[in-house]
């Protein structure tokens, strides 16, 4: 059996809808999507401007540069190292560690005239090769001051003090080494 063109044509137009309902539901199309009101370009910029600020607000920032070194000679000061030289002058702490090669007293004799000098030893500030100057205060509280030579990264500290519950540390620079005395 042979079905030609024309009758299989025929047979799908006696099967399609009359024109007449087309017309209609093309009809209904067109008013559903006038009823429908876009919405403006500038409402999308508003909230993805929004999301993004309410976003910068609740992101988690981590520790400032002066925390983090802060928090690296407290942890220092906390593990109470005994001093390798036990000493009352910086010179001689400086002798005693001779793979420093800088002075480990400030400048300014008035940063340290209050404190006494215990001894010292090698350690480490931000992970960067320091000195250790254990000192006793006025009031014979142990106290620690860190000298480092000043690295890339430590000379982006800025000088202050910067509390850490109730011991608090302080930061200056001196004659291109950085200076930390925790308390």
């Amino acid at each position: 059996m042979e079905i030609s063109d024309q009758k299989l044509s025929d047979f799908y137009h006696s099967h399609s809808l009359p024109e007449t309902s087309v017309d209609r539901i093309l009809a209904m199309g067109i008013a559903e999507r006038k009823r429908r009101r876009p919405i403006p370009i500038w409402m999308g910029v508003a909230a993805a401007i929004v999301v993004i600020l309410l976003g910068s607000f609740l992101i988690p920032r981590g520790p400032t540069l002066e925390a983090q070194v802060a928090a690296s000679v407290l942890k220092n000061h906390f593990k109470q190292s005994a001093p390798t030289i036990y000493s009352s002058s910086f010179q001689e702490i400086e002798k005693g560690l001779p793979q420093f090669q800088f002075a480990f007293a400030p400048t300014r004799e008035d940063e340290l005239a209050k404190f006494s000098v215990v001894g010292g030893r090698a350690c480490s500030i931000y992970s960067e090769p320091a000195v250790q100057i254990n000192l006793k205060d006025p009031d014979g509280r142990a106290c620690t001051l860190y000298v480092a030579p000043l690295s890339e990264q430590l000379a982006q500290v800025e000088t202050g003090t910067y509390q850490q519950g109730k011991s608090s540390v302080q930061i200056w620079h001196d004659a291109g080494r950085i200076f930390a005395l925790a308390r």
